[in-house]
């Protein structure tokens, strides 16, 4: 049985409209569509070859599971693209529309895995990102008895050296996603102040990142910190976010249970502060 992944929006009626619309499209039509209007062609789907090349084959059985969602996620992400321009003036580059369609598969893939998985999953440790670009990674630490947080962040460069970073308390926050959310928020505040760019943003609060990717409208002040964070994103162009598991974010949760525990505040780009680089050199090099 094939599981699609798809955005969450794309509800089953919408999915069957869209197939509609390709079939209703009269330039869109495969063999069995030129064969209804008399213009045949050789053999079946030019894919396989096993059937009449048909909308529906073509979408439900040519094309591979990841395929297919990959071709909803870009016609969602497109559409969306499309009404953000129209009734917000607000754009993303080509790069940055490409980043996203992958990012958000990425995301949802690894959602639905982990709702279907059975016994342990593989860890994996925390990997570069490709050659030209930088990639940081953001943690949150909550206390609720004070009613504070600490926020570590770590940026690092194809070769793993830590380029930049953020060490510092919050005081006044309500819950563990509200600190996630400001952890993010510095995060884009150190890459825009200091030109950290093309960027991937990673964080192990998968709500966060799937709000961020999303843009639902929140009121709260955890929806009003996740706007600042998408209105600094659109600054960076080509970077993205995307979610990941504990281990691969061991650095920045290791440097937000520093800062909870202490009164740092600092951010810095370039070399290490003295004051965190023993620690740092300690606990987040992993």
């Amino acid at each position: 049985m094939v599981i699609l992944i798809i955005p969450p929006k794309m509800k089953t009626t919408e999915l069957e409209q869209l197939i509609m619309v390709l079939k209703r499209k009269p330039d869109i039509g495969g063999g069995l569509e030129l064969r209804q209007r008399h213009v045949y062609i050789e053999g079946g789907c030019a894919l396989c070859n096993n059937a009449d090349e048909s909308v529906e084959h073509v979408c439900s059985e040519s094309l591979s599971e990841d395929l297919f969602s990959l071709l909803l996620w870009g016609i969602w992400s497109i559409w969306k693209e499309r009404n953000k321009r129209v009734w917000q003036d607000k754009w993303s580059s080509p790069e940055q529309v490409r980043h996203g369609i992958y990012s958000q598969q990425v995301l949802f893939k690894s959602v639905g895995l982990s709702q279907r998985r059975v016994g342990s999953r593989v860890t994996k440790p925390w990997s570069p990102p490709p050659v030209g670009w930088l990639k940081a990674n953001m943690d949150g630490a909550f206390d609720k008895n004070s009613c504070s947080g600490g926020i570590g962040v770590i940026v690092r460069d194809s070769d793993g050296l830590i380029v930049g970073g953020c060490c510092c308390k919050v005081g006044r926050v309500l819950s563990p996603a509200l600190v996630e959310a400001l952890a993010a928020r510095r995060a884009c505040q150190l890459a825009v102040s200091n030109s950290l760019a093309p960027i991937i943003f990673e964080s192990d609060c998968q709500k966060l990142v799937r709000d961020i990717m999303f843009e639902e409208e929140d009121a709260s002040g955890y929806g009003g910190i996740v706007e600042d964070v998408i209105f600094l994103h659109a600054s960076l162009p080509g970077s993205y976010f995307t979610h990941v598991y504990r281990e691969s974010n061991f650095a920045a949760h290791m440097l937000a249970k520093l800062a909870l525990s202490s009164s740092f505040d600092v951010s810095w780009s370039g070399h290490i502060p003295s004051s965190l680089s023993n620690y740092v050199a300690t606990h987040c090099m992993n």
